[in-house]
C-alpha cells in the first residue's frame, strides 16, 4: 500500500496545531523538570570549581607572602560572590536555558488557552443571541401558544433523555413536586407554588444587583450550588424580567415532572457582554 506522504504531514500538522497548548504545557513542565536535574550535578561541579577557587588564591598569596620573606599569610575562605559568578556561571548554562524555555512554554500554553477561552466565549455568545432571536421569531410566527407546545416537547425530550428512575433525586425540603434543572441536569422536590416567588425574587436581584447567577436561583430553589453556576446568569442590560416557565411532562415511569425552563436562557460569561 503506497504511504501518501503529504497528507500524513498535512494530518499531522493540524494536528500539533490543533493541541498547540497541551504540547506546550507538556514541554514547558519537562523543561522545568530538566533544570531541576541540571541543577544537581551543577551545584557539584560549581562547589568544585569554587574550592578549587579558594586553592588557587590561596597558593598565590602563599607565593606572594614568600617572595616578601614570610611563610605567613591570610587565607580565603570564602569567595566574593563576583569569583563565584566568574568561575561557576557555564555550569548553570543548561539550568538557566531549560528554565527559560521552560516558563516559555508555559506562558505560550496559558496565551494559547486564553485565546480559545475568548474564542468559546464568542461561540457562546453567538449562539445564544441565535437561539435567542429564533425562539422570537418562533412566538412572532406560529404564536404564543403554539410555542409553549415546542417547548414542551422539548422538554419531553429531554426528561426520555434523563429519566428520573436512572439519577438521583434531591430533596430540598420545600415540597413533593418533582422538578428537573436541565441545565445541572438534576432531579429535585420542590413547591410548584412557591416557583412564582422564585422568579420575582430573581428579578428583584437583577433590578438592585445587575446580575443574577444560575448558583443565585439554585440558592432560592434549595440547591446545592454547581462549578458552572457563577459562568451562566442574567444580564439586566439584557433581560428585564426572568420568568421561569415549567412544562409538566409523564416521565418513562408515569411520574409527572416539571422541566425548567425560561423567558430568556441564562447565558455563559454574562457580565462581558
Amino acid at each position: 500500500m503506497k504511504i501518501n506522504i503529504g497528507a500524513c504531514a498535512r494530518t499531522a500538522g493540524k494536528f500539533v496545531l490543533r493541541h498547540q497548548a497541551e504540547f506546550l504545557m507538556g514541554f514547558g513542565a519537562t523543561l522545568l523538570t530538566a533544570a531541576v536535574a541540571f541543577a544537581i550535578p551543577a551545584t557539584v561541579a560549581a562547589t568544585r570549581l569554587v574550592d578549587e577557587e579558594k586553592r588557587e588564591q590561596n597558593r598565590q598569596l602563599l607565593a606572594e607572602a614568600r617572595e616578601n620573606g614570610s611563610d605567613i599569610c591570610a587565607q580565603v575562605d570564602k569567595l566574593p560572590a563576583k569569583d563565584v559568578i566568574r568561575v561557576t556561571w557555564k555550569c548553570y548554562i543548561p539550568t538557566v536555558a531549560s528554565t527559560g524555555l521552560g516558563l516559555a512554554c508555559l506562558v505560550g500554553a496559558t496565551t494559547k488557552n486564553a485565546r480559545r477561552a475568548t474564542a468559546l466565549a464568542t461561540a457562546c455568545t453567538l449562539s445564544e443571541t441565535a437561539l435567542k432571536e429564533y425562539q422570537e421569531k418562533v412566538v412572532e410566527t406560529i404564536g404564543e401558544a403554539k410555542e409553549h407546545v415546542v417547548r414542551d416537547a422539548i422538554a419531553k425530550d429531554k426528561v426520555e433523555q434523563l429519566p428520573p428512575a436512572a439519577n438521583t433525586i434531591h430533596y430540598t425540603g420545600k415540597g413533593t413536586a418533582l422538578f428537573l434543572d436541565p441545565h445541572s441536569k438534576r432531579y429535585f422536590e420542590f413547591d410548584v407554588g412557591e416557583v412564582r416567588t422564585i422568579s420575582q425574587n430573581l428579578t428583584d436581584k437583577l433590578r438592585d444587583e445587575m446580575f443574577v447567577t444560575l448558583n443565585d436561583m439554585y440558592d432560592e430553589f434549595g440547591l446545592e450550588q454547581t462549578d458552572i453556576g457563577d459562568m451562566f446568569g442574567w444580564d439586566v442590560d439584557k433581560v428585564r424580567k426572568i420568568d421561569i416557565y415549567t412544562s409538566a411532562i409523564k416521565a418513562p415511569d408515569g411520574r409527572p415532572v416539571l422541566v425548567l425552563s425560561y423567558n430568556a436562557p441564562p447565558q455563559y460569561d454574562y457580565r462581558h457582554y
